[in-house]
């Protein structure tokens, strides 16, 4: 993460010139130090981290303190090393959280039991969570919490002598919410390429629109519509107003007009994939995969990722929602649509999708990772009861593209957002 200008010490008034007013907070940095000058602590620090590669601390090239480099070329989806955190917490302000992640199956000291072991939600597998991950598209090093253990893969070739850099706050939020919260929590302005380039395209797409606080005020609002209307499927009568998602969905295209009332938002620009997929999950829980699917594929398909761990999450959500349009029965009414692709045309582009996520996965996660073990036996497993076309074949990748291509047509999606389908 480049950062240009660094307001870490109390008072300071480098930067844009405002001093850190510690009553707005009750917490208060300490000044940060570098610790590359003292070799002995560095040495045992990198000695109880088990690496593929050399690696040394030394002077970060891309802020005012200490930075991590290999010292080895790192090819794409390698890991470069794993490591063992001192201690294990829970976020308190965390309704669940997954045992496995903590290695044990005792609740913790402290903590509050509630009831019987619950599986993690966000992965849905077993009891592993696999979805606590950190990750920076933009430098393409992504650190994985898998169990007790933490590993660092390359999601990009990284090369000898370079920094290994990560995300301090949620890659797939906007530009403005990210700066905000590394401004808040981390005491500095980011001015990476990824935040600079995003807010000059943010001011691009509004001339003759809208100004950027319209465009962030309505960012705002949409989070804050979808946290209400998750809160309100997960909690009925709490927030009745949010529970009918068909309204729901029309108060977000309101709030994306607003910012826009001359042309429209674009659909790649966030939260609106987000808010998209997380509404896609309100249908799919209500029992409406259809309409789950339609504006699943927009939210999916249009946004900016094309790789990484969310990618893969991501297109996992969707995997889902095939899978139940394939389980409809035979007299929906969704089948007497011409211009929906038939029943195996939706089972072999959900056996495409599978298949491109689980291959992303073992370079976003690790082969050997859990979860996507958990994803590949899922594919073999499919692969062996499907019938003709046979997988990892080129009728299968063509029958896929062409699958793909009509759901797109129906969803209303240009086909340049496709999924690449190569085997």
């Amino acid at each position: 993460m480049d950062v240009k200008r660094a307001t870490n010490d109390v008072g300071d008034k480098s930067g844009d010139g405002a001093e850190y007013d510690a009553s707005a907070d009750d917490f208060v940095p300490s000044p940060r130090e570098a610790f590359h000058t003292q070799p002995d602590l560095c040495k045992e620090l990198l000695r109880k981290v088990k690496s593929s590669v050399p690696l040394a601390i030394r002077s970060s090239t891309i802020s005012m303190g200490s930075g991590l480099f290999v010292d080895k070329d790192v090819e794409d989806g390698c890991e470069i090393y794993r490591s063992v955190p001192l201690i294990s917490c829970i976020n308190g302000s965390e309704e669940e959280f997954c045992h496995s992640c903590l290695n044990s199956p005792k609740m913790e000291k402290g903590a509050a039991e509630t009831g019987p072991l619950k599986r993690c939600q966000g992965c849905k597998v077993a009891m592993f969570c696999s979805k606590a991950i950190e990750a920076l598209e933009t430098h393409f090093n992504e650190y994985s919490k898998l169990g007790s253990e933490i590993r660092v893969c390359s999601l990009r070739k990284i090369n000898a002598g370079e920094e290994i850099t990560a995300c301090y706050v949620d890659p797939t939020i906007d530009v403005s919410r990210r700066r905000a919260l590394l401004k808040h929590e981390h005491f500095f302005d980011c001015f990476c390429t990824r935040c600079e380039d995003e807010n000059k395209e943010h001011k691009a797409v509004l001339k003759g629109n809208g100004t950027l606080k319209t465009l962030h005020q309505a960012q705002t609002d949409m989070l804050n519509l979808m946290s209400s209307a998750t809160k309100a499927s997960k909690y009925p009568g709490l927030f009745p107003e949010f529970e009918n998602v068909e309204n729901v969905e029309t108060q977000l295209r309101t709030i994306a007009r607003r910012p826009f009332p001359v042309s429209h938002w674009p659909d790649h620009i966030e939260p609106l994939p987000l808010a998209r997929l997380g509404i896609a999950g309100l249908y799919l829980g209500q029992g409406k995969p259809v309409p789950a699917l339609t504006i699943g594929l927009r939210g999916k398909l249009m946004s900016r990722r094309r790789c990484g761990p969310d990618w893969v999450n991501e297109m996992d959500e969707i995997f889902g929602l095939l899978v139940a349009v394939a389980a409809l029965p035979a007299n929906h009414r969704v089948w007497e649509d011409k211009s929906f692709p038939p029943a195996g045309d939706i089972r072999n582009l959900a056996y495409g999708y599978l298949y491109a996520a689980s291959k992303e996965a073992t370079k976003a996660f690790g082969k050997d990772c859990k979860y996507t073990r958990v994803m590949c036996d899922l594919v073999a497993g499919l692969a062996a009861e499907m019938p003709d076309p046979k997988p990892s074949t080129k009728e299968l990748e063509e029958a896929s593209k062409a699958a793909q291509a009509r759901l797109m047509n129906w969803a209303g999606i240009p086909s340049v957002y496709g999924v690449d389908l190569s085997h």
